[in-house]
């Protein structure tokens, strides 16, 4: 019995750490691909409150919200900048 439970909490431990390595590489994925408003703005050359307004405004397009931050696609923006299709 007591062979067992220790298989089982050994395959948890496993299952774990792999869960915890994807999640780790999912979000450097994240961070490479979606910018923060302030990436965004030392990119472009315009302020950070310029990208919040301009977001907020919808003259460039949000990726999406986490944890209370906006996550830019920095072609998108760009796109949206150059070719003025974005509303705003």
């Amino acid at each position: 019995m007591t062979e067992r439970l220790e298989d089982l909490l050994t395959r948890a431990v496993r299952e774990r750490a792999t869960a915890h390595a994807e999640l780790t590489e999912a979000r450097a994925k994240i961070r490479e691909l979606y910018k923060t408003a302030e990436q965004v703005a030392f990119k472009l050359g315009y302020s950070v409150d310029t990208i919040y307004d301009w977001a907020a405004s919808e003259k460039i397009p949000v990726a999406f919200r986490a944890g209370g931050r906006l996550r830019f696609d920095i072609d998108a923006v760009i796109a949206a900048l150059n070719d003025g299709t974005h509303n705003g």
